[in-house]
């Protein structure tokens, strides 16, 4: 299930990235203090009143025990365009709870449920050699698309995913 943060997730936030099995392929270092959790978490909160970004706590629906997040990094408001992030603690991989909650979150976004309004498209990004998180997204028909076309080549370690709203790529390919 999907959460708000709560203030003791810092702790969790904590036990997530100091693992460098997670840090493997993200975008932060491996944590060494909980302080950086706490500046984390503050981080993603103001993101959210700022209406710029979401990010939710995904916990197990019987115990309540926090298993990651996923959510949207930010958004563009004028292209309607979102960056969708995912990330899991080592014990839940490869049961299916990322794919589930990105699922559940890129019908919400694409149905309006963002303070951003409806989205056009929904882009992710990982780290080359992450096959777990490429095969999710492709799973999710997320597609890799050309890194020469998108300035990727400033990032050469990324991959490049994208989703368009399935209205939206109806109305592309009848035109």
């Amino acid at each position: 299930m999907l959460t708000a943060w709560r203030d003791e997730d810092v702790n969790d936030l904590f036990v997530l990235f100091s693992d460098p099995r997670v840090t493997r392929f993200y975008d932060i270092p491996t944590m060494q203090e909980p302080e950086q959790a706490a500046r984390l978490l503050a981080g993603l909160q103001q993101r959210f009143s700022a209406g710029t970004g979401i990010r939710w706590a995904m916990r197990d629906r019987d115990t309540g025990e926090f298993m990651g997040s996923c959510g949207f990094n930010c958004w563009d408001t004028q292209s309607r365009t979102a960056v969708l992030g995912y990330d899991l603690m080592p014990e839940f991989w490869g049961q299916g709870y990322a794919s589930e909650a990105v699922s559940r979150i890129v019908e919400f976004a694409f149905g309006g449920g963002l303070s951003c309004g409806p989205l056009m498209q929904i882009e992710a990004k990982t780290v080359r050699g992450n096959r777990a998180s490429e095969r999710l997204l492709e799973r999710l028909n997320f597609r890799l698309f050309d890194d020469m076309a998108t300035g990727a080549i400033e990032q050469p370690d990324l991959k490049h995913y994208r989703l368009l709203q399935p209205q939206r790529f109806g109305e592309l390919v009848l035109n």
